[in-house]
């Protein structure tokens, strides 16, 4: 994968961030590659990866509740009646590739309100730890008319964390 546009979060303590995901219209029911698109809520480049980056000069209290909220919505114009078929995230939304997973645990995630957010909750107890994971999104992509579902995973994103220089 080649990372272009990496979105960069600086994080303040608590702060809560919005992205959103876009499949183009399937073809042939199966989406490629090119249909996922990542921008922020107000549009804009797509965005290959997200780098969540900590305050380095933090105390161990500090680290242990700092948390960076970044929301996952699919975009708005999707999921609208006539358009053949709707998707949802299915499980935890989202999964990491074998031997680019979570290994210090810094990511929480879930789906909510009827599959159409995933919320990740990021966090960095380290006080000099970098961490990069490769992982997909997981979607379920109903067509309307035939009632067939398809599960499908998206190529990307990567996810880094840490403190300072990520």
């Amino acid at each position: 994968m080649s990372e272009q546009n990496i979105k960069t979060v600086s994080v303040c303590p608590n702060e809560v961030v919005g992205l959103n995901l876009r499949l183009a219209a399937p073809n042939n029911f199966a989406p490629q590659t090119s249909d996922w698109v990542l921008t922020d809520f107000d549009g804009g480049d797509a965005i290959d990866g997200i780098s969540v980056v900590f305050p380095e000069e933090t105390s161990s209290v500090s680290r242990n509740i700092e948390r960076c909220v970044i929301n996952i919505a699919f975009d708005p114009t999707m999921n609208q009646p006539g358009q053949g078929y709707y998707t949802r995230f299915i499980d935890d939304g989202l999964q990491f590739w074998t031997g680019k997973s979570d290994v210090y645990s810094d990511v929480d995630y879930s789906v909510s309100s009827d599959g159409s957010v995933l919320t990740l909750s990021v966090q960095c107890e380290s006080a000099k730890s970098v961490e990069i994971m490769e992982s997909s999104f997981v979607v379920l992509v109903k067509e309307i008319a035939s009632g067939e579902c398809k599960i499908v995973e998206s190529p990307d994103p990567s996810i880094r964390v840490g403190r300072g220089e990520v």
